[in-house]
């Protein structure tokens, strides 16, 4: 990804953030986002939104934070539902997105 589509991607997960339509811990890769957003959408969409998702962490994190986490074996970002915290999904980079079953 060049550098201007990943300052928009960027960009673009900040202003969801300022709606208060998604809810960022960086420290749990945890994202939290409004069911609107994510309801009835395809696998496809929720594959490249995860992948921004990653981006987003990636440019976020400190470089001693990033070190830190990426120590460990689990590269997982989780998806959850910001109204009932339930988890509804999750990203790794080399496995793509996975929806959680219910």
């Amino acid at each position: 990804m060049d550098i201007r589509k990943g300052s928009a991607v960027i960009a673009q997960i900040n202003k969801l953030i300022e709606m208060k339509l998604l809810d960022v811990d960086l420290t749990q890769r945890k994202f939290s986002i409004q069911p609107v957003l994510w309801q009835a959408r395809d696998l496809t969409f929720k594959t490249n939104w995860s992948r921004s998702i990653a981006v987003y962490w990636n440019a976020s994190v400190s470089r001693e934070l990033f070190n830190r986490l990426n120590s460990s074996t689990d590269e997982t970002f989780t998806i959850h539902d910001a109204n009932t915290g339930l988890q509804i999904g999750s990203f790794h980079l080399e496995n793509g997105f996975k929806a959680m079953e219910f």
